[in-house]
Parts: C-alpha cells; sequence; structure tokens
C-alpha cells in the first residue's frame, strides 16, 4: 500500500512538474511578444519624430536658400532649389516610414507567432501532464496485478 501511494505521489509531482515547466515557458514567450509589440509601437513613434525633425531641418535650409537668393538680388533663382529640397526631403521622409513601417509589422508578425507558441506549449503541457497520471495508473494497476496482496497470498508456499 506504501508503495502504491509513494508511486501515485510521484506520478502526480511529475505531471505538475511538467504542466509548471509548460506554464513558465508559454509565460516567457508571452512576455516575448508583449516586449515585440511594445517595441514595434516604439519603433512608429520614433518615426513620427525623426519625421518632425527631417521637416524642420528641410525648412531651416529652404529659408537659407531663400534668403540667399532674395540677398543675391536674383529673382527665382532659389525657388527651383527649395523645391527640389522640399521633394527630396518628402523622398526620405516616405522611405524611412516605409522602412519604419515594415519592422514594425515584422516585429508584430513575430509577437504574434509567439502567442501562438505559448498557447501550444501550454497545451502541450497539459497533454504530458495528462499523460504522465494515466500512464502512472496503468503501472500502478500492473504493478497492483503483478505484486497485489491477492497475488501473494497465492503464491504463498504451502497452497
Amino acid at each position: 500500500m506504501f508503495l502504491g501511494a509513494m508511486f501515485l505521489l510521484g506520478t502526480a509531482m511529475n505531471a505538475y512538474g511538467q504542466i509548471s515547466s509548460a506554464a513558465a515557458q508559454a509565460d516567457a514567450q508571452r512576455a516575448d511578444a508583449a516586449a515585440k509589440r511594445v517595441q514595434a509601437d516604439e519603433l512608429l513613434a520614433r518615426q513620427a519624430i525623426n519625421e518632425q525633425i527631417m521637416r524642420d531641418q528641410s525648412e531651416r535650409m529652404e529659408s537659407s536658400v531663400g534668403s540667399g537668393s532674395a540677398m543675391s538680388g536674383l529673382e527665382g533663382g532659389g525657388l527651383g532649389g527649395i523645391m527640389s529640397l522640399r521633394k527630396t526631403t518628402l523622398d526620405n521622409i516616405a522611405l524611412s516610414r516605409r522602412d519604419a513601417e515594415f519592422k514594425a509589422k515584422m516585429l508584430r508578425m513575430g509577437a504574434d507567432v509567439q502567442s501562438e507558441l505559448a498557447s501550444d506549449m501550454m497545451t502541450a503541457g497539459v497533454i504530458s501532464g495528462a499523460g504522465t497520471v494515466v500512464r502512472g495508473a496503468f503501472d500502478a494497476y500492473a504493478f497492483s496485478e503483478k505484486y497485489g496482496p491477492a497475488k501473494s497470498a497465492k503464491s504463498a508456499p504451502g497452497e
């Protein structure tokens, strides 16, 4: 009886360990996924800041080109340079935004995969733990059939 109880206790502890391990791994995957989502949001927020900096720098340079043109006495000579500078700035902002949006999208996709993986890990841990319990119950039954009190009484000498 004592051996049977110890056997079942060991089985239960093993199943609990498998489920707990799966839960810890799933929690770690969820935390990584959350960090990637924050990283994606931060990437886009920094992109907005960088775009404003690029616009501000472009405006200062446009003012400088316009002032230089006015001081030289040339009419409209700086307008082409200003328009070219503005187009270059807008093109650079668009390329930079596209790059940031792509990186943010990849981070979010990775986070989604990690979230799914966390769910799958937890499911696998529960199934594994349940399998351990079933196998333990089967092994305990087989042990009792082979070495249980009824078997030892029948095989006693003199019967």
